[in-house]
């Protein structure tokens, strides 16, 4: 389904490196889970944290002020999301450049 998806959009797979452990929590490990599972075969994957975060406001929000996005996030002026397919991860979508 991913795959036909994000060629149907000419798109890369973009994610985070997660904040709760596992074989996500730091890019090489998840550099490696995205090859075991065999998405580095499916498209070019983005890791919006690979290389440090940024604060973004959260205006009007009651509980948070700011929010920490992948420092990625800056360099994707035409973000497009198609689809959340990992709910405990809101970054896992694809994009059209």
């Amino acid at each position: 389904m991913i795959k036909d998806l994000v060629a149907e959009v000419n798109g890369v797979i973009v994610e985070c490196n997660t904040a709760y452990g596992g074989s996500r929590a730091s890019t090489a490990a998840h550099r490696q889970t995205i090859k075991d599972h065999g998405f580095d075969q499916i498209a070019e994957v983005d890791i919006m944290d690979e290389h440090g975060s940024m604060e973004i406001p959260v205006p009007h929000a009651e509980y948070l002020k700011s929010d920490l996005v992948g420092a990625g996030r800056d360099l994707l002026p035409t973000l497009k999301k198609v689809g959340l397919l990992r709910a405990q991860d809101s970054c896992w979508s694809q994009y059209q450049r």
